[in-house]
């Protein structure tokens, strides 16, 4: 039986990987796709934060795209190029072959990792971003979207904390880690 090869002109993109999300050591993020009939989860994969380094964004949808790219062959991530595909940062398409009949991507998240009860903390006053003028080396914040308290880094890096911008926001924002540190 003749089988017609996989031409690399006829993926067709479905969808972006691109995400602000931040997670944190133990959650796992899951990738799920879709037929007109419904999710296919045999193509389910799932990626484990196993460490410090993979809890930022940038890090996390890279090592995503890899694994999709090295698991599933009707399925790829990132940028045809000759030899393959390459995967950059920042957004990333998300390609299936038309024979593979994938037609959506989608992700969903299990946090368990959980915020360190600290008591000593609990009444803090500063919550993110009330009085961010006021923000200085050293200053704790509870941030409530990630239920996580958060460190002001120092000089000159500080300067970046009273920015609301939402680039800075502690654990969200795309350049959170140059003004802040979980504590």
């Amino acid at each position: 039986m003749f089988r017609r090869p996989l031409i690399l002109d006829e993926w067709q993109q479905i969808s972006v990987l691109k995400q602000n999300r931040h997670l944190y050591v133990g959650d796992n993020v899951t990738a799920h796709f879709f037929t007109q009939e419904g999710e296919v989860e045999a193509l389910q994969l799932t990626l484990n934060i196993a460490y410090n380094a993979m809890q930022t964004s940038q890090y996390w949808t890279r090592e995503l795209a890899n694994l999709i790219n090295f698991h599933l062959p009707l399925v790829k991530v990132g940028k045809k190029a000759l030899l393959g595909w390459e995967v950059g940062y920042g957004e990333l398409p998300v390609f299936s072959h038309p024979s593979s009949g994938i037609t959506q991507f989608e992700l969903s998240y299990q946090c368990t990792a959980k915020a360190k009860a600290r008591s000593s903390e609990a009444h803090t006053s500063n919550i993110y971003p009330q009085q961010s003028q006021n923000y200085q080396p050293g200053t704790k914040v509870w941030h409530q979207g990630t239920g996580r308290y958060y460190k002001c880094k120092a000089w000159p890096f500080s300067e970046y904390c009273r920015d609301i911008s939402g680039d800075f926001e502690p654990g969200i924002g795309a350049l959170w880690e140059m003004a802040w540190e979980v504590c």
